[in-house]
């Protein structure tokens, strides 16, 4: 059984969980709201660089809401991303569809995302292409 750990570690990539535990033992802390997210300078650059892409990619645009529709919101996201020595590499915002706003039967079915992924892309030209 010793054997068995021992192999298991000397595998790159692997490592016992208390190994990691004893080197991130550091508190860390993600906002909850806009609000709390807004008082931090780093968080502020993160939301920058999140809307910045979004206009760069042009994945929406703004435009005139129906009288007969709901408007689905969206909500912002805080992930801190750690380095394998458990360093903090970066500040990570993400700007989200609230989806669980939507009605079955009505616009349950329909896929809102912000960002659309280069492998969906590729995969829907695959489809097209091979659907002629």
């Amino acid at each position: 059984m010793q054997n068995e750990l021992e192999d298991d570690l000397q595998i790159k990539g692997k490592r016992l969980l208390s190994d990691i535990y004893q080197r991130c033992n550091v508190a860390i802390y993600e906002p909850a709201s806009c609000e709390e997210a807004l008082k931090d300078p780093k968080w502020k650059i993160a939301m920058g660089e999140e809307m910045s892409m979004i206009h760069k990619n042009k994945t929406w645009e703004l435009v005139e809401r129906p009288e007969d529709r709901k408007v689905i919101r969206v909500k912002w996201v805080f992930r801190i991303k750690l380095n394998a020595n458990c360093s903090i590499n970066k500040h990570k915002a993400r700007l989200v569809i609230k989806g669980y706003a939507q009605i079955f039967g009505v616009d349950y079915s329909d896929t809102f995302a912000p960002v659309s992924r280069l492998y969906t892309i590729r995969l829907v030209l695959a489809v097209a292409a091979q659907n002629g």
